[in-house]
């Protein structure tokens, strides 16, 4: 299917060999467009397709199941489309472990719903960061893995797609902008600061000034 911002084009489908799709919903706005397409795909290719959203709370900012509830209800209400079981574990983001933790603790969770026959894959919202010149600015470490180079939506060895990996933060205020979707952008959160209290972004964090230029606002 095809997504269209007038610069940004994703051709977009599942394959018929897939039923039942994990959609990895964080709370922010990347998973939460592509939960929106996923919707999409639904009413238009795939009326037989299972969503199943994913979350992962991180230990010590447990916002992703608080904000992804939100999106699903959200979504539902807005499209008519129902979501399957959502699916939500805990992954360690303690200060004195690795940055990868987190990551691979996900990862092991969303595996285990593979091998459990659950989810026959998955999807997610990974955008490109934005140019170098830009995030640069932000003075603070971002994601830990590399967002600049990869051009395919499959990830074979994973079994999963990323169909936002070509489109950065400007891109994606571009879709909810087309797609009307301020409905969905005021229900996410992106900020990484740890704590507890989820009522504003921070404002400081690599993701909240990603967020803040992509969209003009928090």
């Amino acid at each position: 299917m095809k997504f269209d911002n007038g610069k940004d084009i994703i051709n977009f489908s599942i394959p018929e060999n897939y039923k039942k799709i994990g959609i990895k919903l964080s709370g922010g706005a990347d998973s939460a467009l592509v939960a929106f397409m996923l919707t999409e795909i639904v009413k238009k290719e795939r009326p037989d397709l299972v969503i199943h959203p994913i979350s992962c709370n991180a230990s010590t900012k447990p916002y992703q199941s608080i904000f992804a509830t939100k999106i699903v209800k959200v979504i539902e209400e807005n499209t008519g489309i129902k979501f399957a079981k959502h699916y939500i574990g805990t992954a360690r983001t303690d200060d004195s472990l690795p940055v990868e933790t987190y990551a691979n603790d996900q990862t092991k969770f969303v595996n285990s719903l593979k091998e459990a026959g659950l989810i026959d894959s998955t999807i997610s919202g990974i955008t490109q960061n934005p140019p170098l010149e830009v995030h640069e600015k932000f003075g603070v470490d971002g994601p830990i893995d590399n967002r600049t180079t990869e051009k395919t939506y499959v990830r074979k060895s994973l079994n999963s797609w990323v169909p936002l990996i070509n489109t950065d933060k400007k891109g994606v205020a571009g879709f909810y902008k087309k797609y009307n979707l301020d409905w969905l952008f005021f229900e996410t959160r992106s900020c990484e600061q740890h704590t507890t209290n989820f009522t504003n972004h921070c404002g400081v964090c690599w993701f909240c000034q990603e967020r803040k230029w992509g969209f003009g606002c928090l």
